[in-house]
């Protein structure tokens, strides 16, 4: 008897599944495609800017998420454009109070250090007045560097995106083609 309940409890223990215990270093880690497509290098001062090589492009996305983690941990920002070209960047530093453009009013994000990204000739808004990108244009999102990121607004062909940072943080801004992408990489704390 005591042979036989042996045996079932061994066929028993072999149904269950296996314990696994998470590695303590087991994090998130960037594929081998986000690696490769990390920026080549961080710029800590401000105002920043890119040249067009269009006169108006289309906004067809945005989008926002953390890249890798640890010292080498990044957020990015892409702005997706129809067609070939980006328009006019400029990339500063801000200081609250923003208000939203064209009207005025107040706009709160939240953040302890702020970039303010300006798009001239980037718009989601044709010339015939038909919207390109009907996306989000607030995103409260809590990553490791940028808190909280919303558009202060589209008007005459200018978009104005305020992004709200846990600290102040070194940038990389550049330009991805097929589909053309602007990217703002956002350094994660260190430290």
């Amino acid at each position: 008897m005591r042979v036989l309940t042996a045996l079932l409890l061994l066929v028993l223990a072999a149904c269950q599944p296996a314990a696994t215990t998470p590695s303590p270093t087991a994090a998130p880690s960037p594929t081998a495609a986000a690696a490769s497509d990390a920026p080549e290098g961080w710029d800590c001062d401000l105002p920043d800017h890119l040249a067009a090589t269009t006169d108006r492009a289309q906004i067809h996305d945005v989008r926002i998420g953390p890249r890798g983690s640890g010292p080498t941990g990044y957020d990015r920002i892409v702005f997706e454009f129809e067609g070939d070209g980006i328009p006019e960047v400029d990339l500063r530093e801000g200081t609250p109070p923003f208000t939203q453009d064209p009207s005025g009013l107040p706009l709160e994000v939240a953040g302890t250090a702020w970039l303010v990204l300006v798009l001239h000739g980037g718009t989601a808004v044709t010339p015939e007045g038909e919207q390109t990108y009907d996306g989000p244009t607030e995103f409260a999102v809590n990553f490791p560097a940028v808190l909280e990121m919303k558009q202060a607004g589209d008007f005459e062909a200018v978009s104005e995106w305020v992004i709200g940072l846990r600290v102040p943080a070194c940038h990389a801004l550049s330009v991805r083609e097929s589909p053309t992408r602007l990217l703002v990489d956002v350094q994660h704390p260190q430290g």
